[in-house]
């Protein structure tokens, strides 16, 4: 082989070895700066929830995004225009969807619901937000109304930070105004 090829072959390798290099810099920067992002961040529960409801009748959802309320002596209570006071007691904080008290809003309605949600609220057994890596119970219910009937579906749970979603079960409140047979699962994400 001649000298002049043998340079070229040389060069060449050279070359491929330097851009090899480089692009292995190139990832290990890349990588780098990926891996000082902590996935698992504190939850502001304050926002969109997408909230699906599973039951024997099939799976419901909503939209939610909820605002914080204050605290009330140690409960979240929601006055509804229909006069009936709603109460979750023993929480440490508060939040509510509920467009009759222009507080957040409930939209994207889904399902088999006998009347449409018309109001959410749950109130949160640790401060706001949920410490990272860490999970809270949550109480609440939503309400189904269309003006001549109102259901009281209660929520029993867990909030994580982590994963950015609650879960638990739901069933219908024994003080419902309109008897209801709703019972089974939900899960909700943070969006």
């Amino acid at each position: 082989m001649s000298l002049k090829k043998r340079l070229a072959r040389l060069f060449g390798g050279l070359l491929l070895l330097c851009f090899a290099g480089l692009m292995l810099v190139l990832s290990g920067c890349g990588s780098g700066s990926k891996s000082n992002t902590n996935p698992n961040q504190p939850l502001t529960v304050e926002g969109t929830w997408n909230i699906t409801a599973s039951e024997t009748a099939g799976s419901s959802g909503f939209t939610a995004n909820i605002v914080a309320q204050s605290v009330q002596s140690g409960n979240c209570v929601v006055d509804t225009p229909l006069g009936i006071q709603f109460k979750i007691t023993g929480a440490t904080t508060c939040f509510i969807a509920d467009p009759n008290a222009h507080l957040g809003s409930i939209n994207t309605v889904t399902g088999v619901w006998d009347y449409p949600p018309a109001g959410f609220l749950i109130g949160l057994s640790s401060a706001n937000p949920v410490p990272a890596n860490s999970t809270a119970q949550i109480g609440g219910f939503f309400v189904e109304t269309d003006g001549f009937g109102v259901e009281i579906i209660d929520l029993n749970g867990t909030i994580s930070a982590s994963t950015k979603k609650m879960s638990g079960t739901f069933s219908c409140d024994a003080q419902s105004p309109t008897p209801c047979f709703y019972n089974g699962t939900f899960t909700a994400a943070h969006q």
